[in-house]
């Protein structure tokens, strides 16, 4: 998600308040006057990642990011890289707990 975060900030300009309002898949509130994103920060840090992460919403993040214009070549490579490893951990985890 972090990789996914700058990718989406140095081609857009943008932040990732804006991600999450853009594409509506994470939920902005409000905190003393502040726009935060707790539910997308969780995923920012591995402390904090939920005990059952929301792996689709990761997934969606980037395909909403991949579905930007105006991405740089070596960036959506990278960012379809990290999409085949989430979704290898995925199979991978699933297959254990079958």
């Amino acid at each position: 998600m972090i990789d996914a975060i700058n990718i989406w900030e140095k081609s857009t300009q943008l932040n990732q308040i804006e991600l999450a309002e853009q594409s509506k898949i994470w939920t902005v509130s409000i905190d003393n006057g502040t726009l935060r994103t707790r539910s997308l920060d969780k995923y920012l840090s591995i402390e904090k990642i939920p005990q059952n992460p929301r792996w689709r919403n990761v997934v969606k993040t980037c395909h909403f990011i991949l579905s930007q214009d105006h991405l740089d070549g070596q960036d959506r490579v990278q960012l379809n890289q990290h999409l085949e490893d989430i979704m290898d951990t995925v199979r991978n985890v699933s297959l254990c707990n079958s």
